[in-house]
């Protein structure tokens, strides 16, 4: 709590309603242990039975695609030639470019019929087939491989897309990244777990002469049956709590705004129904350069961004002959830093490193919060190293002014 020792609100300036400002904070940090995350009809048990597709699916992404087959496929089923890598890159690249065209269509049937889980459930059952369906992946037996790895990496894809769209109504609207980031918990967890027990039995083939293409394949039935097993608590606990909307399945809606592309239903035509959206996300798993997913989110609101619709047209100057585009800075309720010294009148002083972002980011927030090694009284620090946040910078909203917070913990300070 800002009342204890270790907090001291330090106002500066004369702004309308401070006290508004470190209320919010202060009432957010009192209730941030007994706000419920969940939603009200929502248990931990289901949630968990949540978490565990991602405990599931992710030996799917570290054994197949990252540790274990990628390089297998290059050095086994390809036998080491030049184009291994780019075969590999490529039927993973046709099967995010299907996930990303598909994905959207699955959303929105998805929506209209309320049916979120019975395609989890077929997701679920195509990719643990195709990945078992390895086991044939014998060296020299590229297209199959191709083949397989594509369907399999579709059918993950589409399920990960599926089980997100779960989230909205699982948790909190406010808590959506805390239930979230126990998912990502039990994925780390799974992927770990399944590569660890490939590993066990690649390690006690390896002591028994076998080779690398007769315990490969057989990690890939291991992996298959782990998803299996474990996605079990998924599909019996797991609720399907949406409705039906009839008129959601049409991928090309349009509206007096005219074609939205993939923006499913738009909210400026159903501003209270569920919708589906597309989002992007690149970054790579392993060899693979690349992922394209496309997400279907279901809910009474939407809490990914759409990229269907363009923003509107921002102003430009002429500099020097060439054309710049004109942003505002940005504004923010809260900003958090931490600096070296920091006085009762609001000054920081930011030492080596933190010279560079702290000081930008300090002047960004409306109230901001500075967690400070030494507080001192007015006058004490240096003129010429110390940074007056409050006057130096303004935001877009000026009438409010900024606060700003001292957070230290020098047990020599009084409360």
């Amino acid at each position: 709590m800002l009342a204890d020792r270790s907090f001291y609100r330090l106002l500066h300036g004369m702004i309308p309603s401070p006290e508004h400002y470190t209320a919010t904070l202060e009432s957010a940090m009192a209730s941030s242990t007994d706000r419920r995350a969940l939603a009200p009809d929502v248990s931990l048990r289901e949630v968990w039975a949540w978490s565990m597709y991602d405990f599931a699916n992710s030996g799917y992404t570290t054994v197949v695609t990252t540790a274990v087959f990628s390089a297998y496929f290059v050095a086994g089923v390809a036998r080491g030639a030049p184009w291994a890598t780019f075969a590999w890159t490529a039927a993973l690249s046709v099967s995010y470019a299907a996930i990303v065209l598909s994905g959207p269509l699955v959303g929105a049937w998805a929506d209209a019929h309320a049916a979120k889980k019975p395609l989890l459930l077929a997701t679920t059952v195509g990719c643990v087939v195709f990945t078992a369906l390895l086991w044939f992946a014998a060296p020299g037996a590229v297209v199959p491989a191709v083949i397989l790895i594509i369907l399999s990496n579709y059918f993950y894809g589409l399920g990960e897309n599926l089980i997100a769209a779960f989230l909205p109504e699982l948790a909190d609207s406010r808590a959506m990244g805390r239930v979230s980031g126990w998912g990502w918990s039990f994925g780390y967890l799974g992927g770990l777990f399944s590569l660890g027990l490939c590993l066990v039995y690649i390690s006690w083939a390896q002591k028994h002469g076998q080779p690398a293409s007769s315990f490969v394949p057989a990690t890939m039935l291991i992996t298959a049956a782990l998803f299996a097993l474990t996605a079990t608590p998924t599909f019996l606990y797991l609720r399907e709590r949406a409705q039906p909307v009839p008129g959601l399945g049409h991928p090309f809606h349009q509206n007096e705004r005219g074609p939205r592309g993939f923006l499913l239903s738009p909210v400026a035509a159903h501003p209270h129904a569920p919708h589906s959206v597309l989002r992007s996300d690149f970054h790579g798993p392993g060899v693979a350069p690349a992922t394209v997913r496309g997400c279907a989110s279901s809910g009474k609101e939407s809490w990914w961004i759409s990229v269907a619709v363009a923003s509107p047209a921002k102003g430009t100057r002429e500099f020097s002959g060439r054309t710049y585009v004109l942003e505002e800075g940005i504004v923010c309720d809260f900003a958090l830093v931490r600096a070296a010294k920091g006085d009762t009148h609001g000054n920081l002083v930011f030492h080596e490193s933190a010279r560079n972002f702290n000081p930008l980011c300090a002047m960004a927030g409306i109230l901001t919060i500075a967690e400070v090694e030494e507080l001192v009284q007015p006058g004490e620090l240096d003129p010429d190293t110390a940074a007056e946040i409050f006057n130096a910078f303004r935001p877009v909203n000026a009438e409010l002014g900024a606060t700003v917070v001292i957070v230290t913990h020098d047990p020599t300070v009084a409360g």
